[in-house]
C-alpha cells in the first residue's frame, strides 16, 4: 500500500512558464525551499542530484533517477530508501491559459514507508509561504 503526501497551489501563470521554473535545475533555490538545490540532467534515467532541505535536519544532497517526464507537465524522480521506496513529482495541471495548479508531492512504498513519510511529510506543510509562492507567479 502506498502512501501519499502532496500540496497543491494555484498559480497565476503558463505551464510554459512554470515548466520552464521546473528545468531551469540550477534555480530552484528561488522557489523550492524543500529541494532549494539540484543539477543534472532531465531525461528518462538520468541522474540528478537534489538538494533536501528539511527542518531541523541538516541540508543533505540525493542521487536519483529521473522516473517520467512530460515538458509543461510534470517531473518525477525515484529514490530508494532503507526498506523504503519514493516516487516524488513537480506537477503542473493547466486549468486555462495562464492559469495552472502546481503540485509538489510524494508516494512511498514499502515496509518502513510509514516512518519516512512521518519525518518528510510535515516539511511540505512547512515549506509552504506567501515567499515561494509568489516566487512562483513572478518569474
Amino acid at each position: 500500500m502506498g502512501l501519499k503526501i502532496e500540496h497543491r497551489l494555484g498559480i497565476r501563470a503558463s505551464s510554459d512558464r512554470l515548466w520552464e521554473l521546473v528545468s531551469e535545475l540550477d534555480k530552484w533555490e528561488h522557489w523550492n525551499p524543500i529541494h532549494p538545490g539540484a543539477s543534472g540532467r532531465i531525461g528518462y534515467g538520468e541522474t540528478l542530484r537534489i538538494c533536501e532541505a528539511y527542518p531541523n535536519e541538516p541540508r543533505r544532497t540525493i542521487e536519483v533517477k529521473v522516473a517520467e517526464w512530460a515538458p509543461r507537465e510534470q517531473l518525477v524522480w525515484a529514490q530508494k530508501g532503507f526498506l523504503w521506496s519514493s516516487l516524488r513529482y513537480l506537477e503542473i495541471e493547466e486549468l486555462a491559459p495562464g492559469s495552472c495548479i502546481f503540485s509538489n508531492g510524494v508516494l512511498y512504498e514499502g515496509w518502513n514507508a510509514k516512518a519516512e513519510l512521518s519525518k518528510r511529510g510535515r516539511a511540505f506543510k512547512l515549506g509552504r509561504s506567501e515567499e515561494h509562492t509568489s516566487e512562483l507567479q513572478s518569474h
